[in-house]
């Protein structure tokens, strides 16, 4: 899925994550969580084990929780490295408080795959307009009860020297000063 937003045209493809296809640091992530599910779609939030995650992701994560009525998606924690990216910390917030609108809508579309198709997604974004082209992959993991999707793990997978690169990508002229947020 191609868009353009405020002169920055990405990319963007939504797909079922595989183990052999998935970044090295995510692979332990999802190869848990799939662990975790035994038999059921997907496991319960209070099972989740932090330790799945590589110490250098953890600052990168959100967990949502879902709202199904109406649907929203309010943000339970953002860690730093995502605060910072984002410019702001949306922690209680809903994702569609999140800025710029475009980035939004994005985010927005990403859960409610999750949540329609019951089942965690691998998103893979790259800029096409940036030179040189700026790319990364999200995974978002589901969690609930009774087949009912409560909360979503979001891991990115960012370089630490490229938020400057990425809030570009996501025109960061409209979003706020990362040194504000501190």
């Amino acid at each position: 899925m191609e868009k353009n937003a405020t002169g920055i045209k990405y990319a963007y493809s939504i797909s079922e994550p595989q183990s052999q296809s998935l970044p090295d640091n995510l692979v332990p992530v999802y190869e848990g969580w799939q662990s975790l599910c035994g038999k059921r779609p997907h496991p319960e939030w209070n099972e989740w084990d932090w330790a799945l995650v590589p110490p250098e992701l953890v600052p990168w994560c959100t967990v949502v929780d879902v709202i199904p009525y109406p649907l929203d998606f309010v943000y339970r924690m953002c860690g730093e490295k995502r605060i910072k990216l984002y410019g702001h910390d949306y922690t209680g917030s809903s994702v569609f408080e999140v800025k710029p609108a475009f980035l939004s809508n994005k985010i927005l579309e990403e859960y409610v795959a999750v949540k329609e198709r019951g089942a965690p997604i691998f998103v893979s974004t790259t800029g096409m307009n940036m030179n040189p082209t700026e790319s990364y992959g999200f995974l978002r993991l589901p969690f609930g009860k009774q087949g009912r999707i409560g909360q979503i793990l979001g891991i990115g997978v960012h370089l630490d020297d490229k938020i400057d690169r990425i809030r570009a990508l996501y025109a960061a002229e409209s979003i706020p000063d990362p040194d504000s947020c501190f």
